[in-house]
């Protein structure tokens, strides 16, 4: 009979999101996890098996709060700005970055990287959900905004990982959006 755990699964994950966010997957200490989720090391490697299982929990856990909610459920051109205004607003200004650009920093294409099939399919979810909504609102014109904007999204999240601030970067992305409100809405 298994055992009910004596944690908060949800509250653990969120503590070791932000633990694998802030150190990555190498430099999260047992301890850092612990403290982090406020369990036990023994609890979290009876929970999710061992780090790499933890890791891979907190991965499915930021798609849950972060990409889904921001991306996949984006179904309009001001949804997608809203989510890329978001970057310039706590939590994500936390210096910490994006668990999917994080990943592909630390592990590059490897594919055997703990976690590579979600790094895999965070990617393609972003570039996916640009892509579906650019489809839709602006249709053959829509070009390499994708593309484009995909790329601003990372480096915004490589910027945030070095701790500068990203206010400078905000004019850009404004005017990105911009224009594309003008591609969408101007003579066809």
């Amino acid at each position: 009979m298994a055992r009910t755990r004596a944690f908060d699964e949800t509250a653990a994950l969120a503590g070791a999101m932000m633990a694998f966010r802030e150190h990555g997957f190498s430099g999260a200490s047992v301890k850092d996890l612990e403290r982090a989720t406020g369990v036990s090391a023994g609890s979290l490697y009876n929970a999710f098996g061992d780090k790499q299982g933890l890791y891979r929990a907190a991965f499915a856990h930021y798609f849950a709060v972060v990409i889904e909610p921001r991306l996949v459920a984006a179904q309009t051109l001001e949804d997608i700005e809203t989510a890329f205004l978001d970057l310039f607003a706590p939590p994500m200004t936390d210096g910490f970055g994006c668990m999917v650009v994080n990943g592909v920093i630390e592990f590059g294409g490897r594919a055997d990287a703990p976690a590579a099939d979600m790094i895999a399919r965070g990617l393609d979810t972003i570039e996916g959900s640009l892509a579906r909504v650019f489809g839709k609102e602006l249709g053959a014109k829509a070009g390499h905004a994708a593309l484009r904007l995909g790329l601003i999204y990372r480096g915004l999240m490589v910027a945030t990982r070095s701790g500068r601030p990203l206010d400078p970067y905000l004019p850009a992305v404004r005017e990105e959006f911009q224009r594309l409100r003008a591609l969408r809405d101007g003579p066809a």
